[in-house]
């Protein structure tokens, strides 16, 4: 978007007889380009590296809480006991379902 203001306003300016204004912003102008894409290109790294750390952490969570339930599943003899624990199984996984579909509802895909 920058550079394509700059560009802009490389034609436009003198066009318009602004050639000192267009000389006077070149500097200015060709810190914008160079800076500004980059410092943009580096928070959406941050916001990344973040976000794949945060879906580590959950996914860990979920794995400790996974062996758990198939401990329990070994070690159960009751059909009703039995049909309790698959209960509490789909629970959490209807939950983590849903808080999936909650953090992606506003994540834009993006190719490439």
């Amino acid at each position: 978007m920058c550079t394509l203001l700059v560009a802009l306003l490389e034609f436009v300016l003198p066009q318009v007889g602004a050639k000192e204004a267009l000389e006077a912003l070149n500097l200015p102008l060709t810190f914008m380009t160079t800076v500004f894409p980059a410092a943009a290109a580096a928070a959406m790294g941050i916001q990344s590296f973040r976000e794949h750390r945060r879906l580590a952490k959950r996914s860990e969570s979920m794995a400790r809480v996974l062996k758990e339930f198939k401990r329990r599943i070994h070690h159960v003899n009751d059909p009703a006991k039995f049909n309790k624990l698959i209960l509490e199984i789909d629970e959490l996984m209807l939950r983590e379902n849903q808080d999936w579909l909650g953090l992606m509802r506003y994540v834009e895909v993006k190719a490439g």
